[in-house]
């Protein structure tokens, strides 16, 4: 009971993000080819919302007057009512919401995807994957925020950062830098790669394919392509589908190499149960019910459109994890610590735009 203030809290910030993420005007809501799009996803919304309230109202502070909210209650007793819930969210609701985010995926959508584009798809995700990390050790990023602005820019941005912070044991400020990190080159590359590709003259198919490969986060994805056309937009979101399909085998990959790293510097056996989360395994259960149509039986048996449902509900309680995260944010910590995470990931998609690219123009 004593978590229930702190969830309720967190669903209605929650239901706030929704809200301005949906509001009907530029840059939450465009409008291309008859279609609406929302490119800024309200996961990213959460984390900036939780960020205000937590350093505006719970943050502690030296002054005693500045500790009292419109003389009515102590921003630190009501922070001690609400964070139990909160941390809750953070910790729990995300891994929850990263299972249930495996009805959205079917594992035969990779055959669907010709072979040329499946293979730049590959060869680009492992480009991402050892630019930004060399990036990362070169500027002095420490392996966690590393790990976490490398999946984020390898597979599918907030998703992927969010499903790899359990794994490397991320602290909250480093989600929200590395979730702030993507999205801001995610939005750049909504405007600036339709442009390069009308420049170059790139057919719909190879724009798509680029632009499914090379951003981050599935609404930019959507975005970018259908700005460039409706045949682009299709493709990119095809391409982008069999990208976050690679998450799952990222993750497990990422928990190898964390367990590896831990045990060289601390000399002790751990088990790589202490490593690799099971919501991983969950995870891949619900791809593969998914792939053999037991949610869609599931629909069509109770006339419901119950995979929606679930789908909505992890899209909902990741937005209330970011939520938490947010609350538990140091904004000065973030100004702080976000300066080489920042150039390390705009860096690594600036070569991995150029390198895809060659090879689409190539292929």
């Amino acid at each position: 009971m004593r978590k229930l203030l702190g969830i309720l809290f967190c669903a209605i910030l929650a239901a706030f993000a929704y809200i301005i993420a949906f509001l009907p005007f530029a840059p939450f809501s465009i409008h291309q080819h008859n279609m609406i799009i929302h490119p800024l996803e309200p996961m990213v919304l959460a984390i900036v919302i939780g960020i205000i309230c937590g350093n505006v109202f719970f943050r502690q502070r030296n002054n005693a007057t500045q500790q009292n909210l419109q003389g009515v209650i102590s921003s630190k007793i009501l922070w001690s009512k609400l964070s139990p819930g909160a941390n809750f969210a953070a910790k729990s609701l995300l891994p929850l919401g990263v299972v249930l985010m495996g009805v959205k995926f079917d594992l035969l959508a990779v055959l669907k995807v010709s072979g040329q584009a499946l293979l730049i798809n590959l060869v680009c995700l492992l480009i991402a994957y050892s630019v930004t990390m060399w990036l990362c050790k070169k500027l002095g990023v420490d392996d966690k925020m590393s790990a976490l602005i490398t999946i984020g820019t390898a597979i599918c941005g907030g998703s992927a950062i969010v499903a790899a912070a359990p794994v490397v044991k991320a602290s909250q400020t480093q989600v929200a830098i590395a979730m702030t990190i993507v999205s801001l080159y995610g939005l750049i590359a909504i405007f600036v790669l339709p442009l390069i590709g009308h420049a170059l003259g790139m057919s719909q198919f190879q724009f798509g394919v680029w632009a499914g490969v090379s951003i981050q986060a599935v609404p930019q994805v959507v975005a970018a392509g259908f700005a460039f056309g409706i045949i682009a937009g299709q493709t990119a979101t095809i391409v982008k589908m069999v990208r976050i399909l690679l998450l799952a085998p990222m993750v497990m990959w990422i928990a190898a190499k964390s367990h590896k790293l831990n045990e060289e510097k601390t000399e002790i056996k751990s088990h790589w149960r202490q490593f690799f989360p099971m919501f991983i395994l969950y995870f891949l259960l619900m791809v593969i019910a998914n792939t053999l149509g037991l949610f869609s039986y599931l629909d069509e048996w109770t006339h419901l459109p119950i995979s929606h449902y679930i789908a909505e509900a992890s899209a909902f309680f990741m937005t209330m994890a970011m939520i938490g995260v947010g609350l538990n944010t140091d904004l000065i910590t973030l100004f702080k610590s976000g300066g080489k995470p920042l150039l390390s990931g705009g860096l690594a998609m600036l070569i991995l735009l150029v390198i895809s690219l060659l090879m689409i123009m190539l292929i």
